[in-house]
């Protein structure tokens, strides 16, 4: 399933924000893929960027590499070469999620932001 961490910082603080369960879309600026994903653990405070492999994979990125004779997971893709769009108050009550419900859930909110028109020139706006 693919999804992202977020800071536990942001699960424990009483302020709006995303949370555990929301839906998300990942855009990898090198090769134009889009992905979408629910937030679905959190991490070290204050690091967003951190995703399951079928994120990776679906962003065109193969989280493995060998070493010493065995595939190991590794760092991955270049922190600054996806943009994350959460959306905020949008978890869904289902028992589990699959790639299809989460894509299902979170293109219409995506649609509504401007799609992906508007999230290349948001992506264009930030620092390489």
């Amino acid at each position: 399933m693919p999804f992202a961490v977020i800071p536990t910082t942001w699960q424990r603080s009483g302020t709006p924000g995303p949370k555990l369960g929301d839906l998300g879309v990942a855009y990898r600026r090198s090769n134009g893929k889009l992905a979408y994903f629910v937030v679905g653990d959190t991490g070290p405070r204050n690091k967003l960027g951190e995703g399951s492999v079928a994120l990776h994979q679906a962003l065109g990125n193969d989280p493995f590499v060998d070493r010493f004779g065995k595939r190991r997971a590794y760092k991955g893709i270049g922190a600054r070469d996806v943009v994350y769009l959460l959306f905020p108050g949008s978890a869904q009550a289902v028992a589990s999620f699959d790639a299809i419900l989460i894509e299902r859930a979170a293109k219409p909110l995506f649609e509504r932001f401007g799609g992906i028109d508007r999230l290349k020139a948001c992506a264009a706006s930030l620092v390489p």
